[in-house]
């Protein structure tokens, strides 16, 4: 009757630690999806996620450790395991370009409001690029995946901003129900500096959408996200 006892704990105790890994996860994939507008609701709700998660495992770990393991030092070292890679993810993913997007947030209008450019021969980057997302004119999540080199850290970096008008098109229809869809996405390049047009609205289209659909959902293709950063990361530097 104990052993079934402490195999039932024991089983608690796994499926506990599985739930707030996920739960880890969950919030870091939460954040993400709120930086590239500014979200402070998202980023702080994620936020919490994973605070409770890391402060429910040491609390239930404490109140377990004498009949899990006998040794509260290794329940400490199996948390610390544990929570590695979430804590490094949410450091590196999101904590950090969250206090980075802050910075440029403040220059919002300075990125977005150039009128009147005139062409010039080109294109080139200048120093390290901005992309904004001109439907809602704020910093689009693109940049997180530019190399060092051509992701700003601070805002006095900024040279180039990049423009990206995203549209998703209606291609077909699986079975008459759900609709298959494309991404395309126009970028326009700008030197900052001058400020003048570098390239206009140059056309980046994503993979097509699967050729079938699970009960006829609606399905797009990926954006063009590798081809658009590696287009620019091919142009040369000025």
């Amino acid at each position: 009757m104990a052993e079934q006892k402490k195999n039932k704990t024991e089983s608690v105790y796994v499926a506990f630690v599985l739930a707030i890994l996920v739960g880890a996860v969950y919030s870091g994939m939460y954040v993400s999806a709120n930086l590239s507008g500014g979200g402070d609701k998202g980023f702080f709700t994620g936020i919490c996620v994973f605070i409770a998660g890391v402060v429910s495992l040491i609390v239930f770990s404490v109140f377990f450790s004498n009949t899990l393991l006998k040794n509260k030092l290794i329940v400490s070292l199996v948390g610390l395991v544990i929570f590695a890679w979430p804590t490094l993810y949410v450091i590196n993913r999101l904590v950090i370009p969250y206090y980075t997007l802050k910075s440029f947030l403040i220059h919002i209008e300075e990125y977005t409001s150039f009128h009147d450019l005139k062409k010039t021969e080109g294109p080139y980057i200048r120093g390290k690029i901005i992309p904004i997302d001109k439907k809602t004119n704020q910093i689009d999540g693109i940049l997180f995946e530019l190399p060092d080199e051509l992701r700003p850290m601070h805002s006095q970096d900024v040279k180039t901003v990049v423009w990206l008008e995203w549209e998703l098109s209606k291609i077909g229809n699986y079975g008459g129900r759900g609709s298959a869809s494309i991404w395309h996405c126009w970028i326009t390049v700008i030197d900052k500096t001058k400020p003048v047009m570098l390239e206009e609205r140059k056309l980046f289209t994503g993979e097509g959408p699967p050729v079938s659909s699970a009960h006829g959902n609606s399905q797009s293709g990926t954006k063009p996200i590798d081809k658009i950063v590696d287009y620019l990361k091919a142009l040369p530097r000025k």
